[in-house]
């Protein structure tokens, strides 16, 4: 018995970073994320929500009222496996560039893509990077046979991630933070909380709940929160079956924060796969 409370113990100690966390590891989290759905390699499809009327209305409330009102436009979101991106376009005649503008806006807080938002493609560098200038502390644990890690990365005083570790689109602290700890499976490849700390002390804690598709766990669910609980964001991804594939068919997303509170629901149909992707639209994913 005393030797088993040992060895329990030793798991539950810190390691040091480069025998007990290989940064590597992150990178191979997001990469099992974002390969989900061997055999897709494109798709387009549109974007319903009563949100972007509501922004319309607001922005035009001060136009006189015999001025003609620009009507709702087209939404249609695009993705890219070659370009690791996607984007949200509104389609039309005689779009003005303030309502392009307006729906990039809206598409990065509502329309969220989960698998590109935890651990972006883009910004391995500065991940590394952080890791470096960061102390990194490990601890490893396991239940029911399955690992769990947890990496606390501390900084020496404040720094302003700006989306190295998690999407924009996420309502999480990207600046003046002090800590991150993640909390991992390192053999699903699996990330099921962050917990942020802020220079000021405010602590914040991201929950990622998944869902297993023909046998593949996909992230389908984010809450962000406080201790206090004055923050209690809430994003939910339904998936459906689209031919072979399992994709987003309808995201909730409810706000309560001390200066807001609302919830909007985004749906998702008419799903084209696997179509040539326009240039213009590769050009605004990146991809030229």
């Amino acid at each position: 018995m005393t030797r088993l409370l040992v060895l329990l113990l030793l798991f539950a100690l810190p390691l040091p970073a480069r025998a007990g966390f290989d940064p590597v590891l992150l990178e191979q989290i997001g990469s099992n994320y974002r390969s989900s759905q061997p055999g897709l390699e494109s798709y387009a499809v549109t974007v319903s929500t009563p949100k972007v009327g509501e922004m319309i209305t607001q922005m035009t409330s001060s136009l006189p009222a015999e001025v003609p009102r620009p009507e709702v436009p087209v939404l249609t979101k695009y993705w890219s496996r070659a370009v690791m991106a996607s984007v949200v376009l509104a389609e039309g005649k005689n779009l003005q560039p303030t309502m392009q503008e307006m729906v990039e806006r809206f598409s990065r807080e509502f329309a969220v893509d989960l698998p590109l938002s935890l651990f972006p493609p883009s910004r391995a560098i500065d991940r590394a990077d952080w890791l470096r200038q960061g102390t990194v502390e490990v601890t490893e644990t396991r239940l029911d046979g399955h690992r769990r890690l947890g990496v606390r990365l501390r900084f020496a005083g404040p720094v302003n991630l700006d989306g190295a570790f998690f999407g924009r689109s996420l309502p999480v602290p990207q600046n003046n933070l002090t800590e991150l700890s993640f909390d991992l499976d390192p053999d699903l490849r699996l990330l099921y909380q962050v917990d942020f700390v802020s220079a000021a002390n405010q602590h914040i804690s991201m929950e990622i709940r998944h869902q297993e598709f023909s046998g593949k766990m996909l992230p389908t669910e984010v809450r962000v929160t406080s201790p206090d609980g004055r923050i209690d964001d809430h994003l939910q991804t339904e998936m459906g079956r689209v031919q072979s594939f399992w994709l987003p068919v309808r995201q909730v997303r409810s706000t309560v924060r001390p200066e807001r509170k609302e919830t909007v629901t985004v749906t998702f149909s008419g799903y084209r796969l696997n179509l040539p992707l326009p240039p213009a639209v590769l050009q605004r994913l990146g991809g030229y």
